[in-house]
């Protein structure tokens, strides 16, 4: 079980490594087919891709590396006397020092047709690089010049061209090739030796392992922290050891092609897919860091009555999470010489479509976030929204749902409820008794005083009962009966036991009217009815 764990990161490495080299594989079988140019983000203006200084350089080693020599020496500021020139010597002497004295990175060579200001180059002039050969070193420099077709083409300069033959002849013999059998550097696969391919699939395994030692070595740190935060940093180790070891096995990896000196193609394909690694491994490691910055969070507030916070912690992971996803996309993207300003602008637009096709949905969700970070209601309260009243049951980023008193349940969309009154009933600290008491009017005045007098001091004796603001009052002689009432607050905020204290304080009451001999007055009005006397008969005069 170890054994599988410790080498997971080798596992992700390959398949990551494997993919990406197919696909640099496919990109290069698509770029020696005759007539075919795979140069990135080229303009289609001239045929052969010399629109832009990176076109130039990359068609030139394209066509070289096949051998097509006669479309090579079309990127070439060749004079006038070209016919006395050894085209296919000068051909091959530069592709030797593209391969293995090139100082610079094509990737960062300007894209654009237009020269860049530079005040020490002619204006239709651009250095975009420098060959050094032992003790010697030339500029690369490209000029732009007329063009019947395409109006302006760069191609690699004279003032250049005219020192290749000189470091050729003092390039160093590649190390690696002549230590190999003759059979595996003359064969090629897709324009490329055969040894090479080869060596990126044998780097594979010890670049996975030294990124497993490397990241095993950032275990110090983490013990060292444990002595002072007396935490075990376990998991946190085991969640960030793969991406570190993925990190550091892509710089073993492409530490391992710079030394071989592979030919200047493969690396134009192979370092954009190790920085699309390396920005995988970065995400990753992000991606770990804000599920453990968020996990102990969630432990400490696991109480049901704060899940409320666990819903808008979980927010906040999922849009870290997803700014880190869009922020590796958007580099990879960059890194593959996609133009990001027209993405943008897409994505722009269609943001604007979406919002506006998801108003309600937003407008519940921004109304979840504002009921969970005001912490008005919390899961557990007993709420009164509008004419509903009941307790919360859940509050998610879409809707709240309340569980009423007939245990249904009603879900209220977030955007409702963040603009209605609520009144959380469950944060009172004390509870309002207010019963009104109708007594009959064959009730005497001294039997009303009697009652009030022992009314009031029965509410100022009980212990559960708010003396200070407690009191009885005659407020009414009502259609049918005098009205007494009784204010007090009851010091409990549990409605269970708020109901048994107020019974006992009403049977009280009873028992202090019944003592006094006074009736209630009926709940209906009562008719007395008198009974017509008779008539009496006429006498007879």
């Amino acid at each position: 079980m170890k054994a599988n764990k410790f080498l997971q990161p080798a596992v992700v490495l390959l398949l990551l490594v494997l993919p990406l080299s197919l696909s640099a594989q496919a990109g290069l079988l698509k770029a020696i087919q005759p007539g075919s140019s795979s140069t990135p983000a080229i303009t289609a203006q001239d045929a052969l891709g010399r629109s832009t200084p990176r076109g130039t350089l990359v068609g030139f080693v394209e066509a070289a590396q096949r051998g097509d020599t006669e479309r090579a020496l079309n990127y070439l500021e060749l004079p006038r006397q070209a016919h006395v020139i050894d085209s296919d010597g000068l051909v091959r002497d530069l592709l030797l020092l593209f391969n293995r004295a090139f100082v610079g990175r094509i990737s960062e060579v300007s894209d654009v047709a237009e020269p860049s200001y530079n005040p020490s180059m002619p204006p239709n002039q651009e250095r975009v690089g420098e060959f050094v050969a032992g003790n010697k070193q030339a500029d690369l420099i490209l000029v732009r010049v007329p063009d019947q077709v395409s109006g302006h083409v760069w191609v690699i300069s004279w003032a250049t061209l005219s020192r290749v033959s000189e470091l050729a002849d003092n390039v160093a013999t590649n190390e690696f090739e002549s230590h190999l059998p003759r059979a595996v550097v003359r064969y090629e696969v897709l324009s490329i030796p055969l040894w090479v391919w080869v060596w990126l699939a044998i780097l594979i395994v010890p670049a996975a392992l030294v990124g497993v030692l490397l990241a095993g070595a950032c275990w110090l740190p983490f013990r060292i922290a444990r002595k002072y935060t007396r935490r075990d940093p376990t998991e946190t180790w085991h969640a960030l050891r793969s991406p570190l070891a993925l990190f550091f096995a892509g710089f073993a990896h492409g530490y391992g092609v710079v030394l071989a000196h592979v030919p200047l193609l493969l690396r134009v394909f192979y370092g954009p897919i190790l920085r699309a690694v390396l920005i995988f491994a970065v995400a990753w490691f992000f991606w770990a860091l804000i599920s453990l910055w968020t996990r102990p969070e969630q432990l400490l507030v696991a109480d049901r009555a704060e899940r409320s916070r666990l819903t808008l912690v979980a927010l906040g992971r999922r849009l870290l999470k997803a700014a880190v996803a869009i922020a590796a996309i958007f580099a990879i993207l960059a890194v593959a010489g996609v133009n990001l300003t027209t993405v943008l602008a897409g994505l722009g637009i269609g943001g604007i479509a979406v919002a506006l096709a998801a108003q309600k949905s937003l407008e519940n969700l921004f109304g979840g976030v504002s009921v969970l970070t005001d912490k008005v209601i919390r899961v557990g309260d007993y709420c009164r929204f509008g004419d509903k009243e009941g307790t919360i049951a859940d509050i998610g980023l879409r809707s709240t749902r309340i569980r009423t008193a007939e245990r249904i349940e009603v879900s209220i969309p977030n955007g409702a409820v963040s603009t209605m009154s609520i009144a959380n009933l469950s944060l009172r600290d004390k509870m309002l008794m207010n019963p009104k008491i109708n007594l009959s009017y064959e009730t005497t005045a001294e039997q009303v005083q009697s009652v009030l007098e022992d009314l009031r001091q029965l509410l100022q004796d009980h212990e559960e009962v708010e003396s200070s603001t407690a009191r009885v009052n005659f407020i009414a002689f009502g259609q049918t009966a005098l009205s007494v009432e009784l204010f007090a607050y009851i010091l409990t905020d549990d409605y269970t036991e708020f109901l048994a204290t107020q019974e006992e304080v009403l049977m009280r009451v009873w028992a202090i009217i019944t003592r006094h001999g006074v009736q209630f007055a009926p709940a209906t009005p009562v008719v007395y009815l008198e009974r017509d006397k008779p008539t009496a008969p006429p006498q007879n005069k």
